[in-house]
């Protein structure tokens, strides 16, 4: 897994900015190729640039505009369920997921782990009441907002090596996630944003996924503040789209890696025979301190990294920015996006698209683990639920989201897209959808009573005891999901279903459950 050093400040020396595996530059001439070229400083871009940039938010989030957003963006689904402690009454499966992460403690790299969560207490039966009541009616806000809307997880409880974040502190990460284009994020997997406690050393190895701001970086310009979250948040998706990592990277920055023995141990140190090619000294260190400062002066300074490489730009543009420009103003209020593009390439395509049968059961595959969650909080299989109905629409457009991938297989820039394809809603007609739903809804009663049955009838003979369930590997390929995770949610059907069981058949009781 790809090991992330997140800095400090973009000021400070050198060696504030350790990487484990990469040591300083070694080009005879860079002293005098410094001297040659624009100013290069630590900085990417300068305080100037970033404060004056274009498409920049001026103004913080505000608790009402994070509230609305939150508001409007919740489903029909309501469910009643546990987390932590605090019984949560008709919320949605949205705010009961964030909550879960912004008060469940994770490992290092950011496995949960519920052994070390501590159970809470509370009257709130509301989301949002219990995360104002822990954090604060403002930061509460913030963590909500910055979890559900970008899958960054600023919660100081779930790692024992945070400290609480202040408002201002949080107004200002916001702020940097702004300027990325709509949809470059959530990631795909809930990223930890950790503000480290007061006198940790920045000298440490993290998880990918992780990233950790120290002490130093309260001390910055907010401006200076703002660019050094954006060059975290470009080492997070380096490490999610490997472009940092790529041929094409390597190639455009000249990077290469060197290794010798130092002291009995081997030392790998990158290496550049482009120095021309970086837009900072720090960004010269190697091919991912390159990528994140080239990204920073992407959004901050367009031109500068233009100038310096072409290359880094486009690669940039098209990937990371979804093609959106920062050149001007027009360029970024008025932009066409690489994924709008995909969707009118696509168009015809998907007009005359119809999943497959194969197709159809993927998508109802997917949806199976919620139907036996759902089990487990109302005691019904209720595979027309508003619940079960977002998870089927999402599954659907992840599979058209793979017809307009198809259209751009070919773009020599296609396999770093991921991101882009992630959050991308491809535009299908709600004829289209209702058929479609129509279809998966009659697969998914067949595939998930063959599951259930065999789950509770041949397999443990009605016994509801599923010790044995979580070590059984080929449980997982045969359920369509993991069963280690699914143990109590079978065992309450086990218990329903089991005294049915005495003079009937397992799938006639099934039948039954399932509505």
């Amino acid at each position: 897994m790809k090991i992330l050093f997140l800095t400090l400040t973009l000021l400070l020396s050198m060696s504030s900015f350790a990487h484990e595996s990469c040591g300083e530059p070694e080009f005879s001439e860079l002293s005098d190729l410094i001297n040659l070229q624009r100013k290069i400083t630590w900085e990417s871009a300068t305080q100037n640039e970033i404060k004056n940039a274009n498409c920049l938010r001026k103004n913080p989030f505000s608790v009402s505009e994070m509230s609305d957003w939150l508001r409007s963006h919740e489903t029909k689904a309501r469910l009643n369920k546990n987390i932590n402690g605090i019984n949560f009454e008709n919320e949605t499966p949205e705010n009961l997921e964030a909550f879960y992460h912004l008060t469940t403690y994770v490992d290092i790299l950011g496995n949960a782990d519920p052994k070390k969560n501590k159970m809470r207490t509370s009257t709130c039966k509301k989301v949002d009441c219990a995360l104002k009541e822990i954090f604060g009616p403002e930061i509460g806000v913030q963590l909500h907002f910055m979890q559900a809307r970008f899958g960054l997880n600023g919660s100081h409880i779930v790692r024992e090596d945070s400290a609480p974040w202040k408002k201002e502190e949080l107004d200002t990460v916001l702020l940097a996630i702004s300027d990325f284009p709509e949809g470059v994020m959530p990631f795909e997997k809930s990223r930890t944003l950790v503000h480290a406690p007061r006198g940790m050393n920045s000298d440490r190895t993290l998880a990918n996924a992780t990233i950790m701001i120290f002490d130093l970086w309260n001390t910055q310009s907010p401006e200076q503040g703002r660019s050094t979250i954006v060059h975290e948040l470009a080492h997070a998706i380096g490490g999610v789209t490997q472009i940092d990592q790529s041929t094409e990277w390597m190639e455009q920055g000249g990077w290469v890696s060197a290794g010798k023995m130092k002291d009995g141990k081997l030392e790998i140190k990158a290496k550049t025979s482009r120095p021309e090619t970086a837009v900072s000294k720090y960004g010269m260190t190697n091919e991912r301190e390159d990528f994140a400062e080239s990204v920073v002066a992407y959004r901050y300074s367009p031109a500068h990294l233009k100038e310096k490489s072409p290359e880094k730009y486009y690669l940039i543009k098209n990937t990371i920015f979804d093609g959106v420009e920062y050149t001007s103003t027009k360029a970024c209020a008025e932009p066409y996006r690489m994924s709008q593009m995909a969707k009118d390439n696509a168009a015809a395509q998907l007009m005359n698209w119809s999943p497959s049968s194969d197709e159809i059961k993927k998508i109802a595959d997917r949806c199976s683990e919620e139907a036996v969650t759902q089990f487990a909080n109302d005691g019904e299989l209720k595979l027309g639920s508003p619940t079960m109905e977002d998870c089927y629409k999402e599954s659907i457009k992840l599979s058209a989201n793979n017809v307009i991938k198809s259209n751009l297989k070919d773009d020599p820039h296609f396999k770093f897209m991921d991101p882009m394809f992630r959050n991308l809603d491809p535009g299908l007609s709600n004829e289209f959808m209702a058929k479609t739903l129509n279809k998966t809804k009659d697969n998914h009663r067949h595939i998930l009573r063959n599951q259930v049955s065999r789950a509770i009838s041949e397999k443990y003979h009605c016994k509801p005891s599923f010790k044995s369930y979580a070590n059984q590997d080929y449980k997982k390929d045969e359920l369509g999901f993991n069963p280690y995770y699914k143990s109590k949610e079978f065992t309450k059907i086990a218990e329903i279903a089991c005294p049915k069981l005495i003079n009937s058949n397992a799938n006639k009781v099934v039948e039954e459950l399932i509505q």
